[in-house]
């Protein structure tokens, strides 16, 4: 076992559960055989109505348990969580994740190893497909169409990821934050932006930090396992609020983030995008005009924040226009609102969750 150097509990391991008492098992089984030990791991239940609560307390009662007499979303329940100490390293893992047993020890490694880097996460691995090696992801990246997806989402892992390397962000499935780095990009209490709910919160988190200069990174010899309920080929499958919550963060991502010198330097691609967007949102699925208007009504709101992280900024827009990708996966037909939620893999992949 590693022995942490910092303090006695140098890493808290936060969990986010709603209905699912099926998977609970495996994730926590998972954290209490890593190789670094000790953990705080703390389970935070948003409500769940099936048997979550029961099986916590009757077979893990060594793990602190936070009800929540209400589904607060993922970035609401995580931010209680965070508020409740003050360990120098917080995982953030997905109930629908296991990880392999020295994850969390390669993770640290990186964070004490690299002062600059204020998250890292592993080789993400689809569950379904243990036998094959399919890719979940590998991290998050952004293109100039300002569509933000995961990298290697459905490829088959033959090695092409192999080296650690530097990305945009960490997907929240499985990701290590360092507290000093949450500390330097909260906004007000919040580290995760609870106005999002669910869906893309970890994607403003990446850019926040990104913007005050923190690094991200991969590290490939940490591995781990991801059930990703909500994939590209599943929007038919998921409820019409969903689609909608999901396009609407992503123009919260824009309003907070955009530098609309990179914006007007990219205008083709993005405007393209969102024309054929918003035109199958009139003619097709009208609903989705609701995902703008809730959009809207956030404007003040989101407008407050960007001053924020304006004001703040430790890099430029030239510096960020580096981690825009020259062009997205191909693409064929017209693009719609759930298209756009469906590319970008549904990035926090977290309903299983919080929904």
């Amino acid at each position: 076992m590693i022995a942490p150097t910092l303090n006695e509990r140098e890493v808290s391991v936060q969990v986010v559960n709603f209905n699912q008492a099926a998977l609970l098992t495996s994730c926590l089984s998972a954290l209490q055989a890593q190789t670094y030990q000790p953990l705080t791991i703390v389970v935070a239940d948003n409500a769940s109505q099936d048997r979550s609560v029961e099986l916590l307390r009757r077979e893990f009662p060594q793990i602190s348990l936070q009800t929540n007499d209400r589904n607060l979303g993922f970035g609401a329940a995580h931010n209680a969580l965070f508020r409740t100490h003050d360990a120098p390293y917080v995982l953030v893992l997905n109930v629908d994740v296991k990880i392999s047993p020295t994850y969390v020890q390669e993770l640290v490694r990186i964070l004490r190893d690299h002062p600059e880097v204020g998250m890292v996460q592993g080789k993400v691995l689809q569950w379904a497909e243990m036998s094959m090696k399919r890719i979940d992801n590998v991290g998050i990246r952004l293109h100039r169409n300002r569509r933000n997806d995961l990298i290697g989402y459905g490829e088959e892992d033959y090695g092409q990821y192999d080296e650690p390397m530097e990305v945009f962000g960490c997907d929240g499935a499985a990701v290590l934050y360092r507290r000093a780095m949450l500390e330097d990009i909260r906004q007000g209490d919040e580290y995760f932006d609870e106005a999002f709910f669910l869906f893309r919160e970890d994607v403003d988190l990446a850019w926040r930090a990104r913007w005050r200069g923190w690094h991200a990174r991969y590290q490939p010899s940490a591995i781990a396992w991801h059930i990703r309920r909500y994939k590209p080929g599943s929007r038919r499958r998921q409820a019409a609020w969903l689609r909608r919550l999901q396009l609407r963060n992503r123009y919260f991502l824009l309003v907070k983030h955009e530098s609309w010198r990179n914006l007007l330097r990219d205008a083709g691609p993005w405007a393209w995008f969102e024309l054929r967007a918003l035109a199958y949102a009139t003619f097709v699925e009208p609903h989705y005009w609701l995902a703008f208007g809730g959009a809207l009504r956030a404007l003040p709101v989101l407008l407050r924040k960007r001053r924020e992280i304006v004001v703040r900024r430790r890099v430029n827009a030239n510096t960020m226009r580096q981690w825009y990708a020259r062009a997205g996966p191909p693409m064929t037909g017209p693009v719609s609102p759930a298209m756009v939620n469906e590319e970008a893999g549904v990035l926090s992949g977290r309903i299983t969750e919080h929904a």
